[in-house]
């Protein structure tokens, strides 16, 4: 019912205290509305795949750090970097690689996929050796400040 002065109703719209549920309504529906799905348990079967998921998302984001530190440390464009800089860029590198390396072993366990676990063991072998380069340039660079 209108008040008096208020605008009139508008043809088709929601019904006096429809509120949240009228269909233009900005707010998100309830998910607990019937039919809805219910939320995974905890420990449901697909907490591990998330898990792992998470791992290897986790991994690539340290990946990522990693290579930008390396390029930082490379880039001729940046001009001269002293010494202690370009080591402290190394050192942050490595980390992040060691970072990543610890979450893809870690998922690499907790799979039950042999695929999956042939894929992380492709792409440790692969870190490993980008590793192996960043220690390497680190410890030139070592040497070249001692001597």
């Amino acid at each position: 019912m209108n008040q008096p002065g208020s605008p009139p109703p508008r043809p088709g719209g929601p019904p006096p205290g429809a509120g949240a549920h009228a269909p233009y309504s900005r707010r998100r529906p309830d998910s607990r509305v019937a039919g809805a799905a219910p939320p995974p348990p905890p420990g449901g079967s697909r907490a591990p795949a998330a898990r792992n998921a998470r791992w290897m998302e986790r991994a690539a984001s340290h990946q990522t750090r990693a290579l930008i530190w390396l390029r930082q440390a490379r880039d001729p464009a940046a001009g001269p970097l002293t010494t202690q800089r370009r080591r402290d860029l190394l050192v942050r590198a490595l980390e992040h690689l060691l970072a990543a390396r610890r979450l893809l072993l870690r998922a690499q366990a907790a799979t039950d996929s042999a695929d999956l676990r042939r894929l992380l063991e492709d792409h440790l072998t692969r870190l490993a050796h980008t590793t192996s380069q960043t220690e390497r340039m680190l410890h030139e660079l070592d040497a070249a400040a001692e001597g």
